[in-house]
């Protein structure tokens, strides 16, 4: 059988290319087929996956109002300074309307004088796109106020304790499967996916070309920040994975993801951890197959975790960006206990009871109307890929 898996650079672009693309206009956020086979491609199979259960989940979201009072952001992205602190805070806004009161409660939260004791207040930014000159803006938080509009890399460039600038990063991917990328270009062109994909291209270019470069390093890019009825704020986790089955637990990162709940502890921001388990515990398996097998798309499931130190276990467990679309870095991860992952709803669409218990558990952050579940409760759901879906390597 003939290998569908084309040896990195025959097929897929590189990120520095794109970059380049971008800016000399030989590449357009207006494009299609440049945002997909240019741009998308040089993220990587598995990040360009996760871009569509991104959208799906966003979409459902913001059309979302049956818990009245909840509130959402989209666009937040964190950065880390030379002692890798969390010390930077980017939001991406789609236009200039695109602020609200989710916003502003962030800002006055993390710049309260309150919590200078406990971490030195921020350096805050929000960053648009002008598409006449092909460039990237930024204003600062200051005293209380925005400071005018400035080039982007102006700004970058006076972040006070960075790391020394580094490159562009290509995706340490050793193959791209074709047809997986082709099954993925097909839910790309779908509408629902369409209205997003240039906002999705813009945001994209200004983590890879400019911030991660400027840093040094990955930032954190947040599915959402929500302020609840309460008027509390708190941030939005959202993976798509399964269990790690030698260790028969999820794992969280220690960096980043164990760093930023002790760092948003301390203004008292919790984060609420969504997790989408698939029913094929297959790395090598496209996902996107999963949606169109009938009897697949009832066997999976959504979890729901209210992310805290007390539910970061003890076992370590080492793995590489690569296995869930990142830029290849070693990574160190704990385990969350079982004991605070909980069901939301069975099956990939969400009925109206699973949708009111998402809702309900992200303004709220409590658990205790769902049900709890366990790694025998998963595996017995789970299922062996069928010879058609898995991909011929």
């Amino acid at each position: 059988m003939t290998s569908t898996c084309l040896v990195k650079n025959q097929l897929n672009a590189e990120m520095t290319e794109a970059c380049k693309g971008f800016q000399t206009q030989e590449i357009s956020h207006d494009s299609l087929d440049d945002i997909i086979n240019k741009q998308f491609s040089a993220e990587g199979i598995k990040r360009i996956e996760s871009f569509l259960f991104e959208s799906f989940l966003r979409t459902r979201l913001k059309n979302c109002d049956s818990v009245k009072g909840l509130k959402l952001s989209f666009g937040w992205m964190i950065g880390f300074n030379k002692y890798g602190e969390i010390s930077y805070w980017f939001r991406f806004q789609e236009n200039e309307n695109d602020w609200n009161e989710v916003d502003q409660t962030l800002v006055n939260t993390i710049t309260d004088e309150s919590f200078k004791a406990c971490t030195p207040i921020p350096s805050i930014h929000r960053i648009s796109y002008l598409s006449s000159s092909n460039s990237y803006h930024a204003q600062t938080f200051i005293d209380k106020n925005w400071s005018h509009s400035s080039p982007l890399q102006k700004t970058l460039s006076g972040l006070l304790l960075k790391r020394r600038s580094g490159s562009i990063r290509n995706t340490e991917e050793d193959h791209f499967n074709d047809d997986r990328f082709k099954k993925a270009i097909t839910w790309m062109k779908k509408d629902f996916f369409g209205k997003h994909i240039k906002n999705i291209s813009i945001q994209r270019r200004l983590i890879n070309c400019f911030l991660v470069p400027a840093l040094g390093s990955q930032i954190v890019d947040l599915d959402a920040v929500i302020l609840t009825p309460n008027g509390k704020v708190s941030c939005l986790e959202f993976k798509r994975k399964y269990p790690a089955i030698r260790m028969k637990v999820f794992g969280l990162d220690s960096h980043p993801h164990i760093k930023l709940i002790n760092h948003l502890g301390n203004y008292s921001i919790g984060i609420s951890h969504i997790i989408l388990v698939p029913p094929d515990w297959d790395k090598n398996t496209s996902p996107l197959d999963m949606l169109k097998d009938t009897t697949g798309k009832e066997l999976w499931h959504w979890l729901a975790v209210d992310l805290n130190l007390s539910c970061i276990g003890t076992i370590k467990m080492n793995t590489y960006g690569t296995d869930s679309g990142q830029s290849g870095e070693k990574r160190t991860q704990y385990n969350i206990e079982w004991r605070a992952v909980y069901l939301i709803n069975e099956g990939l669409k969400l009925n109206k009871d699973g949708e009111m218990r998402l809702l309900n558990f992200l303004a709220s952050g409590e658990t205790k109307n769902l049900s709890n579940i366990d790694y025998k409760y998963l595996y017995n759901k789970r299922r062996q890929t069928p010879p058609k879906l898995k991909d011929q390597n």
